[in-house]
């Protein structure tokens, strides 16, 4: 399994029939916390693998944000991105941002099919640049031509287009660009990006060809040292050839040393990124510029990117000082080497230092190492380090040793929102026990933004089951009137999370819509009303909308079969229209009792009346086999009304008699 940045990508090596003999079943996914089970989900979606997507989207838990559609689009399997389509998989920019980056342009094509992706003038520019440097740096000329030739995109000319391809180190990419910027100052901004990303022998073809030896000598002293800071943090095998080419052949040392004492720029922030952080800080100090004692930027930066080697040099070589700033980044960075070789060297932790740490999905190691050296601290502190680590995710061991040995309160709210269902129960057993109230009151918003927050669809079951709650605490309430679901989605806080970009509000609603008892589905009109707030929330994507409609046509289409199954049938077969549209019960039945293969111009012919709705419409054309029931919804002026209202009262009728 393959991790880039803010990305979970599968191996293609795929364990396809261990993953679905292990991830298929409930059990092993109860001790996951949010970010885990999320996790998991998202190797399953880039994948490519339908069976291990569906065992991941049984069993995990949680409501699949975009993360997911990002790994699906980023795994380039156009299937399994509209399978996410279809569930109403949350949707955001950076899904469009990973196709174009990776070449995956079927993708990019399905998107502008769902109305994802569009021309050039209904895109905002922002993110047309976003998008086509995504291309760019990935060297995807393919995808870059397409966005700019079918969807008239012109941002492939710009500055940003062109760093991108030079710190993607595509070279031809560069050159076709670069032809499109005559602007010798544009140019000399791009040198430092050629040396990050490029070769020696390409970064010397652009010195000289690109912008020459006299504009280069008279660069602004900042342009030299990010060339240099950027040769220093490359990422290709040359880094110390390109250094040393413009130490000892262009600029010199003087550059550097002229803004190693700025605040305002971290000459070392590039390179700690790399491996071998302190192979470069070496190389520098060879080169006599080694990191100076009363600068603590390389310290803060082998901290905070967890290099514990660089900084037991820095430290020991050096002599650079261990100061606060250098502790606070240990804790952020969250490398329990690095806190290992301040503890040897003298530093005192405190609880700062752990709530520091707590911030963090990927620190939790960390949070219990410090938790076990920290020197004193208050309830409060405790309790707010508690807070965040469970939002976090910490597993149950952690959140016991805080609780029982550091004092801190259990938050039942913290550890639903990032915590595994083992979790869960133990913090509602926590206050059965221990609090005579039993667990606290949740209000309607309460409730619906807690499972809105970050999805944890499971963490809310358990909650649900074993705390003896009951799901009317949850807007809307279970008994339902489509006036009553109106006015429960109305209110203003529920309203806020509809809008809100950082919840999950269309996955819980889902969630909440399909877990209603039998005998409680929601009507036809009822749906409507769902469908009439989501449009006013004007938030959610053209596929979360066609799922409601979906819905809403398949409740529509029951109701119709369930209301001809209460009718008695017809004394004998109607072929034609011919006066049937009285209101006696057997014109009724013939109006409902169609055979199931009957067309769109039959059911036409057979009853003349007002037009459809264009909920109606849609079930006449599932009750004439049309397959499209956008087809349906697009022309339902041209179809007859099958008439509710008529069905009711002759059902009323037939009850009466």
């Amino acid at each position: 399994m393959v991790d880039r940045p803010g990305l979970c990508l599968a191996s293609t090596s795929w364990p396809a029939y261990d993953f679905v003999a292990q991830w298929g079943r409930p059990e092993p996914w109860r001790a996951l916390s949010v970010w885990q089970r999320r996790r998991l989900l998202c190797l399953a979606a880039s994948s490519a693998h339908a069976a291990s997507l569906d065992a991941a989207l049984a069993h995990c838990g949680v409501v699949a944000t975009d993360d997911v559609l990002l790994a699906a689009a980023a795994g380039g399997n156009v299937e399994i991105v509209e399978r996410l389509f279809s569930e109403g998989c949350s949707w955001s920019e950076v899904v469009t941002i990973a196709a174009a980056a990776l070449g995956h342009l079927p993708v990019l094509k399905l998107l502008r099919q769902r109305g994802m992706l569009g021309l050039a003038r209904t895109v905002p520019v922002s993110l047309r640049k976003v998008v086509m440097q995504a291309a760019c740096r990935g060297g995807q000329l393919q995808v870059a031509s397409w966005l700019e030739d079918e969807l008239g995109w012109l941002e492939l000319g710009d500055e940003g287009s062109a760093a991108d391809a030079a710190e993607g180190g595509h070279v031809g990419l560069l050159k076709k660009l670069v032809a499109r910027l005559p602007d010798r100052a544009l140019r000399c901004r791009l040198f430092s990006h050629v040396a990050c990303g490029c070769s020696l022998a390409v970064s010397q073809w652009f010195y000289r060809n690109c912008i020459g030896s006299a504009a280069a000598t008279h660069m602004d002293v900042v342009l030299k040292v990010q060339a240099m800071a950027s040769a220093l943090g490359s990422r290709t095998s040359c880094w110390r050839s390109k250094i040393d080419w413009m130490l000892q052949s262009l600029w010199g040392p003087e550059p550097w040393r002229a803004l190693e004492r700025s605040a305002t720029h971290d000459l070392w922030a590039l390179a700690s990124k790399q491996p071998d952080y302190l192979a470069r800080l070496q190389h520098l100090a060879a080169c006599g510029l080694a990191p100076q004692p009363n600068i603590p930027c390389p310290a803060v930066n082998a901290a905070q990117e967890r290099h514990a080697d660089a900084l037991a040099w820095l430290i020991d070589s050096c002599h650079v000082e261990a100061g606060e700033d250098v502790v606070d980044a240990a804790a952020v960075g969250g490398c329990v080497g690095v806190l290992g070789v301040l503890r040897a060297r003298g530093t005192a932790f405190k609880a700062r230092h752990v709530a520091a740490a707590a911030g963090s999905i990927n620190r939790l190691d960390a949070v219990r190492w410090l938790a076990e050296a920290a020197e004193g601290g208050t309830t409060s502190e405790w309790s707010e380090t508690f807070r965040n680590v469970a939002v976090f995710g910490a597993d149950q061991a952690t959140l016991c040793y805080l609780h029982e040995q550091r004092g801190a309160a259990v938050d039942l709210k913290a550890v639903i929102v990032g915590g595994s269902e083992e979790a869960v129960e133990w913090a509602v057993r926590h206050y059965q026990q221990k609090r005579s109230g039993g667990i606290p009151a949740f209000s309607a918003e309460q409730f619906w933004g807690l499972g809105a927050a970050c999805g944890n669809i499971a963490g809310v079951e358990s909650l649900l089951r074993l705390g003896g709650l009951q799901l009317p605490l949850t807007p809307p309430h279970v008994r339902l009137t489509p006036h009553e679901m109106y006015d429960a989605l109305m209110q203003p806080a529920i309203l806020e999370l509809w809008a809100d970009d950082n919840v999950s509000c269309f996955g819980i609603l889902r969630w909440w819509l399909q877990r209603l008892p039998a005998g409680k589905e929601l009507t036809a009109a009822m749906w409507a009303r769902v469908i009439d707030l989501a449009r006013m929330a004007e938030h959610f994507p053209p596929h979360q909308m066609a799922w409601f409609k979906q819905r809403h046509l398949e409740a529509a289409l029951a109701q119709l079969i369930k209301a001809e199954r209460a009718l008695p049938a017809p004394s004998k077969p109607s072929g034609h229209a011919g006066g049937s549209s009285g209101r006696d019960g057997g014109s009724a039945a013939a109006v409902v009792a169609v055979p199931m293969g009957l067309t769109a111009q039959q059911w036409n012919c057979l009853v003349p009346s007002p037009r459809l709705t264009p909920s109606e419409a849609a079930v006449v054309a599932a009750r004439a086999d049309v397959r499209s029931a956008e087809e349906a919804l697009q022309c339902w002026d041209k179809w007859s009304y099958c008439g509710w209202n008529m069905v009711e009262e002759d059902q009323e009728e037939s009850d009466e008699e």
